[in-house]
């Protein structure tokens, strides 16, 4: 099965397609996000803002820690069952909501990883995956070693993991906005 990882698309001079967000001391981060625990009831919006006050707003805005998507956008996506939607508040702007995926997978035995030298172990980045991998979930993350320091807090790999079928449908909800890069097979 072919398994691919999202990522912000770019545009030709280097800078990203969707407009970037964050706080005002460009920090923006709530480790809550890679966990698997739903945030939805006790959510309380932050209200954050684009870093380039002068633009408008993109369909899907950007930073490193999380993707935001416009209500449009929302909609298209609320077929994934596994993605709950956290609001937030985009100075000048409105609601966003923040891409809070529920579905972890484990990363299988042979997969190819780089992982943090002990005492960490957290798999920092993941090169391959068996071709006989198949995800449970269209959209998912991919959780830490149960034995790494993040596995042990109940953490994710950072980024976004999918199915052909959610790379598909998360792509036309976003066009222009994400690209995908397939993970190679181990």
């Amino acid at each position: 099965m072919v398994i691919y990882r999202i990522k912000p698309a770019s545009l030709p001079n280097g800078q990203f397609a969707a407009a970037w967000f964050d706080d005002a001391a460009f920090l923006w981060d709530d480790e809550r996000l890679r966990k698997r625990e739903g945030l939805l009831e006790k959510w309380e919006s932050p209200s954050l803002q684009l870093c380039d006050p002068s633009l408008a707003p993109t369909p899907v805005l950007f930073n490193p820690n999380a993707l935001a998507v416009s209500e449009t956008v929302r909609n298209r996506l609320a077929i994934f069952a596994e993605i709950e939607f956290l609001p937030v508040n985009i100075a000048g702007h409105g609601t966003f909501y923040i891409l809070h995926l529920l579905a972890f997978e484990e990363i299988p035995t042979n997969s190819s990883v780089f992982q943090a030298p002990s005492p960490s172990g957290n798999v920092v980045n993941i090169y391959a995956l068996p071709s006989s991998f198949e995800p449970v979930s269209a959209l998912f993350h991919m959780a830490q070693p149960k034995d790494s320091a993040a596995g042990r807090a109940g953490s994710c790999v950072r980024g976004i993991f999918a199915s052909t079928h959610g790379a598909k449908v998360l792509l036309s909800a976003c066009i222009g906005f994400l690209v995908v890069d397939e993970v190679k097979h181990a």
